[in-house]
């Protein structure tokens, strides 16, 4: 008799129980799909004609998810070097990825901005395969120039401010600077300012001009000179000569972009690093290009087992002469720490070696530095220093190759090592 009661009242709490979830509490019910991220490519926009994205290696890009309530979080953002395969969501419509190059700010020297994105859906169960994001420079680019007669009347203190005109955030062009600023600018136009304030001949002078409809992706220039004016006359009955200064605005260009091929981006620190794309032929095979690498040995921007004795060898063709051979090391057992106990750091420029030249010559088996210079070839052989990977265990190393010749024409490439 007393186990029939303990077990009608342990049923009668029971259901009791179960009826009060049922009012608050549903079963979520698991229903999610799979976004594949190392299906991303990106392509990059160029600032202008004569210059173009300066991380060609996107490693540093910041890649965000978003649900169609513009919602995101912590685990859905990460930089594109550190980005995992897959990551599984709650399956829905209209989601976006956003790709940008930094946290724009509303006014900064030398941080041109680049964002792309695309959107997608989430079924159960499925694979969502994204393909290639182009990222377009979006924020505003201005450069100052001054007139050399302009330069040789004002002093070095002198100064033009350029801003937009709904905004406080502002920089200062002193006389002898030739930096570009970037401007934050999401709205389809806006009005620039550009201020002159300085002392020109000995006297205060001040000129204000405004350029209207300006849209992001644009690159203005501003120049800055001086035009005579007619005597100003005197109580004496003598006259002065004066000067007015002018202002010309020019729009140089909004949004070239420039291919960037899927498959160059490949490396075990990029997303996928195992699949390669075969780059699309330029439609002119006969046009020899600026810079050109030909490895030996190794696959350059895919992974390469690392093997005793591998050989790890990249030709450089540059016919315009060289300016610039800038290595960056990043690597997983190659640590600062451990270059710093061969005698090297984890970048450096070959055309321009400093301290470095005596260890790189004999490590690289080069000649670094002015006899480098205006070189048509160079051979880059890092069998050596491959060779230090096989003593510090398991781990990826990457090698940037940044290259410029004298003409300002730019190429990069990796070599990618894995130590098993």
């Amino acid at each position: 008799m007393m186990k029939t009661k303990i077990y009608n009242l342990l049923t009668a709490g029971l259901l009791v129980f179960a009826g009060a979830c049922s009012d608050d509490w549903d079963r979520p019910v698991a229903s999610e799909g799979t976004l594949n991220l190392s299906s991303i490519g990106l392509q990059a926009g160029e600032v202008d004609d004569a210059s173009r994205a300066d991380d060609p290696y996107f490693d540093n890009y910041l890649v965000t998810i978003y649900d169609a309530q513009g919602v995101t979080s912590d685990d859905w953002t990460w930089t594109y070097s550190r980005m995992p395969e897959v990551v599984r969501l709650p399956t829905g419509n209209g989601y976006s990825i956003v790709v940008e190059s930094h946290n724009i700010k509303p006014a900064a020297w030398e941080e041109p901005y680049f964002v792309g994105s695309v959107d997608f859906n989430i079924e159960q169960d499925k694979v969502t395969n994204l393909g290639t994001i182009l990222c377009e420079f979006k924020s505003l680019k201005v450069t100052v120039k001054y007139t050399d007669e302009l330069k040789s009347r004002m002093t070095a203190d002198s100064k033009a401010t350029i801003f937009k005109h709904e905004s406080s955030d502002k920089l200062d062009y002193v006389r002898d600077e030739t930096r570009a600023g970037y401007f934050e600018h999401n709205d389809a136009s806006t009005t620039l300012v550009a201020m002159f304030n300085g002392v020109v001949d000995g006297n205060e002078m001040t000129e204000t001009q405004l350029m209207n409809d300006v849209k992001p992706g644009t690159h203005v220039i501003v120049t800055f000179g001086v035009q005579p004016t007619p005597p100003i006359p005197l109580p004496t009955g003598t006259a002065r000569p004066g000067v007015h200064i002018d202002v010309q605005f020019e729009e140089v260009s909004v949004n070239h972009t420039i291919g960037v091929e899927e498959g160059t981006l490949s490396g075990s620190d990029r997303p996928g690093g195992s699949q390669t794309t075969e780059p699309e032929q330029p439609e002119n095979p006969d046009t020899p290009k600026a810079i050109e690498f030909t490895p030996e040995g190794v696959e350059l921007n895919a992974p390469n087992k690392l093997v005793e004795g591998m050989t790890a060898i990249i030709n450089i063709s540059c016919p315009a002469g060289l300016a610039k051979l800038e290595v960056v090391i990043d690597s997983e057992t190659l640590t600062p720490s451990e270059l710093e106990g061969v005698g090297l750091v984890d970048r450096f420029d070959l055309c321009n070696p400093g301290d470095l030249k005596a260890t790189l010559d004999n490590l690289l088996k080069v000649d670094s530095g002015t006899a480098m210079k205006g070189k048509t070839s160079e051979v880059f052989n890092v069998s050596d220093l491959v060779g230090l990977l096989e003593l510090l265990g398991p781990g990826t190393s990457t090698f940037h190759l940044n290259v410029e010749d004298v003409n300002g024409a730019k190429d990069s490439t990796k070599l990618i090592i894995v130590a098993e």
